[in-house]
């Protein structure tokens, strides 16, 4: 191990707090470590692959016809020369010195061919890692295809670069092997289907932060998403967290030790949630009357076409009574519908006056729209809209409720001592409680999955 390159893991490790490998979308380090270590370098990229990170190398192709890796198409950047790299010899390249730009300590470090970035692949081959092959020059995509096939780590390339906007070139690399990996580009949500349906591309190369939905279709054409540029480069903890939320299988990132961390932290507090709904069926749940108001279908609970009815968690988690805590629910409202999700029940309350309702109503006549907490603050506009998923989450703690909608409050409400309600919502306080859901009326139709709760302190 040379000194540079222990110095550089030393520190990578201390950054990410652990050198395992952490479940989760596969993380692609933007040029490698480019913030620890010289951009394109094998001490960069063997500090990646020993810490279970893939990473993204540039081609360029020198004026003798070697493949090397590099960023820019000249030299004048990232090592002690100048010139175009089309302009260089092979050999003239390696005279270079392309580390000290960064630190002195990476002295000595070269401009690699990109046959020997595949074969320090190739020695990591236990490692399950995403590597991004961002082709700079023309011509180059087949070349590179049978030099990873000879080291055998063809499966683990995803083509971008000039790959994501040229369908031709896609077409050559298929046609160089079938067995290659090549990403389309979606600029943005208008250009998601087009990005889709391209042929010669099995995943879908987006710069805007995609719907768990659109990302769902992306997995049932059996493709996957990839997600680079500002939305995720940056150390975006939010971005990061809406992109795992999606489903999204590949991050681009100049801070990929940073996201390591957010996506262990994640994990860490999905430890304490639990679930309330198996997706499958209505186990753990009761309809007092009514039951045909309630039914499974594609995942989710879907509450209506009936009389008012409330189906109420009564499982086994924290045996069905809860006071303080958390709770994540996904949301879907067909147009003029109404629903709610109602927490600090009770079994005798047929009419859901006991305890308090997250309102869902997007464009139903009701007074409170959806985010509200009903009867006690109302708001006149829903922050989504009707077929759309959204995410509600409650929080009960003490005399507090807080109700967000996809990651923005619209609730922040403490009960007062005594509080003051209109004539038969006397019940309306905190105490503690059945959590239960809502079917309105004959024509509202609400959807409800993913059903979560984390228990907190009393």
């Amino acid at each position: 191990m040379t000194r540079a390159f222990a110095v550089l893991l030393s520190v990578a490790c201390s950054v990410s707090q652990t050198c395992a490998y952490a479940d989760g979308p596969l993380i692609v380090a933007h040029r490698g470590l480019l913030r620890h270590a010289p951009e394109n370098t094998l001490a960069n990229f063997r500090a990646c692959l020993e810490l279970r990170l893939g990473f993204e190398f540039d081609v360029e192709r020198t004026k003798d016809g070697h493949l090397v890796c590099i960023h820019d198409g000249t030299v004048d950047r990232t090592t002690n020369g100048t010139g175009k790299v089309s302009e260089l010899t092979l050999a003239q390249l390696r005279e270079l010195d392309a580390g000290s730009w960064f630190d002195p300590k990476f002295a000595g470090e070269k401009v690699p061919t990109v046959d020997e970035v595949l074969k320090l692949i190739a020695e990591y081959r236990q490692h399950d890692v995403l590597i991004a092959v961002d082709l700079k020059a023309a011509n180059v995509g087949q070349d590179v295809v049978r030099l990873a096939e000879q080291q055998k780590v063809l499966s683990r390339l995803l083509f971008i670069g000039r790959t994501i906007s040229d369908p031709e070139l896609r077409k050559k690399i298929k046609e160089a092997s079938p067995k290659a990996h090549s990403a389309a580009v979606a600029n943005s949500v208008f250009e998601f289907s087009t990005a889709l349906s391209a042929r010669s591309a099995d995943w879908v190369y987006v710069r805007h932060l995609p719907t768990r939905e659109a990302v769902e279709e992306v997995h049932r054409a059996d493709k996957q998403v990839f997600i680079a540029g500002s939305t995720v480069s940056g150390s975006v903890t939010g971005n990061w967290r809406q992109a795992v939320e999606a489903g999204i299988d590949g991050i681009l990132t100049d801070y990929p030790l940073e996201l390591r961390t957010t996506l262990r932290q994640s994990q860490a507090d999905d430890g304490h949630w639990q679930s309330l709904f198996d997706g499958k069926s209505l186990k753990g749940w009761n309809a007092e009357d009514h039951d045909e108001c309630f039914k499974v279908q594609d995942g989710a609970i879907v509450a209506g076409g009936g009389p008012l009815a409330r189906l109420s968690y009564l499982g086994p988690v924290n045996k069905h009574d809860f006071k303080n805590f958390e709770l994540k629910i996904e949301v879907m409202a067909k147009p003029g519908s109404n629903g709610g999700v109602f927490f600090h029940t009770g079994p005798q309350s047929k009419f859901l006056k006991k305890g308090y309702e997250a309102q869902v109503c997007n464009s139903c006549g009701s007074k409170g729209r959806t985010g509200s907490l009903f009867v006690i603050e109302d708001h006149d506009r829903s922050p989504v809209k009707d077929d759309e998923w959204f995410e509600y989450h409650i929080l009960v703690s003490g005399k507090r409720i807080v109700i967000k909608v996809n990651g923005k409050t619209t609730v922040d409400y403490t009960e007062p001592a005594n509080p003051k309600r209109p004539d038969s919502w006397e019940q309306r306080v905190l105490s503690h409680g059945l959590i239960a859901l809502q079917a309105h009326d004959p024509d509202s139709t609400v959807h409800y999955r993913k059903i979560r709760v984390k228990v907190l302190p009393d």
